[in-house]
C-alpha cells in the first residue's frame, strides 16, 4: 500500500517546514495505493510553509523547486483547520500528471489545494491563512498532444469554509495549461 511522500501534521502546535529540490514521483501502474505528494494538516496551531522557492543566483529558474509527478489525490495539499493560523510559499514547482483517487473525500487529482475546513472541533473553523503566494508553478502541460502531462483536476484549488479568511494571498506567474477540471 502507498502513503503520502510527505505528512506533515500538527494539533496545537507550531510548525515550520521548508521542502525544496525533491522529486516526488508516484508510480500508478506498479502501486495503484500510490498517494499524495505533500499533505500539511494544521489544527488550532501555526503553520508556516514553504515548498519550492526562487534561486537566489538564477531568479525564476525551477533549481530549487520540487518535482510532483504522478501523484494521486494532489500533488500539494495544505489544509489550516479549526482556529489555526497558516502562511504558505509555493515557489517553482511542478506539477503534472496528478491523478483523481475516486474518493469524494480528498481533492481529486488537483495540482495545489488548499483549504481552510474544521475537523477537531465541534464549533465553526476560524482558521485565517495570511500573507501567502503561489507564483512560478508549472500545473499541468499539454503541449505534446501524444503524451500530455495533464492533472485530472483542478490546477489551483482555495476553499474557504464555514467562518476562515484568506488574507493577501497572492497568485501570480503560475503556467496552468491542460488541467481536466477546468
Amino acid at each position: 500500500a502507498g502513503t503520502d511522500a510527505v505528512w506533515i501534521t500538527g494539533v496545537n502546535s507550531s510548525l515550520a517546514a521548508t521542502l525544496i529540490r525533491n522529486r516526488i514521483s508516484g508510480d500508478v501502474f506498479n502501486n495503484i495505493d500510490t498517494a499524495g505528494g505533500v499533505s500539511v494538516f494544521s489544527s488550532g496551531g501555526t503553520l508556516d510553509l514553504v515548498v519550492g522557492q526562487d534561486d537566489p543566483a538564477f531568479p525564476g529558474a525551477l533549481t530549487f523547486g520540487n518535482l510532483f509527478d504522478g501523484n494521486l489525490g494532489s500533488a500539494i495539499r495544505v489544509e489550516v483547520q479549526d482556529n489555526g493560523i497558516g502562511s504558505l510559499g509555493i515557489h517553482n514547482n511542478t506539477i503534472i500528471s496528478t491523478l483523481d483517487d475516486l474518493d469524494p473525500t480528498t481533492p481529486s487529482g488537483d495540482g495545489i489545494h488548499v483549504a481552510l475546513v474544521s475537523a477537531n472541533s465541534p464549533a465553526d473553523a476560524t482558521a485565517v491563512l495570511r500573507a501567502s503566494t503561489i507564483s512560478g508553478n508549472l500545473i499541468g502541460d499539454d503541449s505534446d498532444p501524444l503524451l500530455p502531462l495533464v492533472n485530472d483536476g483542478t490546477g489551483i484549488v482555495v476553499r474557504v469554509t464555514e467562518e476562515t479568511t484568506v488574507q493577501d494571498l497572492f497568485i501570480s506567474s503560475n503556467t496552468i495549461s491542460g488541467n481536466l477540471a477546468n
